[in-house]
C-alpha cells in the first residue's frame, strides 16, 4: 500500500507539473540564433502586462522582440525570450537605454533650438527701466536663470525685481517683465503655441460684476469636449514608458486628447493607443497615461483628478 501511493503521488505531482509546463510554455518553444524562445499565442483580452508577469520578464522584452505596439491583436504568436539573464536580454536592456538617451538628446536639442527662436524676439530689448516693458509667458521647464538669458545685460535679481517674485519657482503661463524697449512694435510674447493659449486666455477675461482680475477658465472651443476624469499612470510597462500614450475606455485609437492636472494645471497632449482593459486595477479609472506624460504634468499619486479635453468627430 505504501508502494502505491508513493507511486500515485509521483504521478500526480509529474502531471501537475505538466500541466504547469504547458501553461507556462504556452504552444512551445523555439530556437532562433542559439536564443530560445517561449511560443505565446495571444488570447482575447491579454495585455503585454499579464503575458510578461506569466512568463517573468519584462512587458518592453517582449514588445521589442516581436516588433509589437502595446495593443496585442488575438491570435498572433509572440516570441516570449527564455532566458531573463541571457546576453540577449541584457543587449535589449542596452539598446533600450541608448534609444532613451538618444531621445534625450534629441529633446534638450530641439529645447535649445526653441529658446534660441524665441532668444532672436528680444533682440533690442534693454535690461534697463528706459521705455515700454517687455513681457514674457513662462513655459513648463522655465526657471528665471534660463530667462534671464533672453536679453543681454539681464539677470535674477533684475527679474525678480520688475516682478515682485517672492518665490523663485515660476507658473507655466506666468507673464514677466524680462526689459524694457523704446517704441516701436511692443513684444508682449514670443510667438508660440502656448503664448497663443494665453492670449485667447486674456481676451476671454470675464465676471458678472466687472472686475477684470476675474477670467473665465477651463472654457471648451465650440468644436471640442472637455471633461473631469480619474486617472492613473502606467507603472508596469503596459504602455511605451518613452512615448506620451494612453489607454481609454471609449475614445478611439489614435485621438489625441489634453489632459491637464487637477493638482497644478500642468498639461500635456497624448495620444490614444488603446482601450483601457476591464481589470480590478482599473476600477473606477478612465484613463491611463504612460510614465513619460505623468512625469511632463507632475503627477505625483497612483490616482489623480484631470480635466481632459479632445476634439468632436
Amino acid at each position: 500500500m505504501k508502494k502505491i501511493a508513493v507511486i500515485l503521488a509521483f504521478i500526480g505531482s509529474n502531471a501537475c507539473y505538466q500541466v504547469a509546463l504547458a501553461r507556462v510554455d504556452s504552444i512551445g518553444i523555439i530556437d532562433i540564433n542559439k536564443i530560445k524562445y517561449i511560443l505565446h499565442k495571444v488570447e482575447p483580452k491579454e495585455t503585454l502586462y499579464a503575458i510578461s508577469k506569466r512568463y517573468n520578464t519584462a512587458a518592453e522584452i517582449i514588445k521589442y522582440a516581436n516588433s509589437v505596439d502595446t495593443v496585442l491583436q488575438v491570435g498572433v504568436l509572440l516570441k516570449v525570450p527564455k532566458n531573463p539573464d541571457s546576453s540577449y536580454i541584457k543587449s535589449i536592456y542596452k539598446n533600450l537605454a541608448k534609444q532613451q538617451q538618444k531621445a534625450n538628446a534629441n529633446d534638450v536639442s530641439k529645447q535649445n533650438a526653441e529658446f534660441e527662436k524665441i532668444k532672436n524676439e528680444y533682440k533690442g530689448v534693454l535690461a534697463e527701466p528706459n521705455g515700454d516693458p517687455v513681457y514674457y509667458t513662462a513655459q513648463k521647464g522655465d526657471n528665471l536663470y534660463k530667462i534671464s538669458k533672453l536679453v543681454d545685460g539681464l539677470n535674477v535679481d533684475k527679474l525678480n525685481a520688475w516682478n515682485n517674485i517672492s518665490e523663485k519657482p515660476i507658473a507655466d503661463g506666468q507673464r514677466l517683465i524680462v526689459g524694457y524697449k523704446k517704441g516701436g512694435k511692443k513684444i508682449n510674447q514670443p510667438t508660440t503655441a502656448n503664448t497663443e493659449t494665453k492670449n485667447k486666455t486674456e481676451k476671454d477675461k470675464k465676471t458678472t460684476d466687472g472686475n477684470p482680475s476675474e477670467r473665465k477658465i477651463n472654457t471648451p472651443a465650440e468644436n471640442e469636449i472637455m471633461k473631469q476624469i480619474v486617472c492613473t499612470w502606467d507603472d508596469k510597462g503596459i504602455i511605451n514608458p518613452y512615448k506620451k500614450y494612453a489607454l481609454h475606455r471609449w475614445l478611439a485609437y489614435g485621438t489625441i486628447v489634453k489632459i491637464t492636472n487637477n493638482e497644478n494645471d500642468q498639461h500635456v497632449f497624448v495620444k490614444i493607443v488603446g482601450k483601457l482593459p476591464e481589470t480590478d486595477d482599473n476600477e473606477a479609472i478612465d484613463l491611463k497615461i504612460s510614465r513619460a506624460a505623468a512625469e511632463q504634468i507632475g503627477v505625483l499619486d497612483r490616482r489623480f483628478r484631470a480635466t481632459i479635453s479632445y476634439g468632436k468627430n
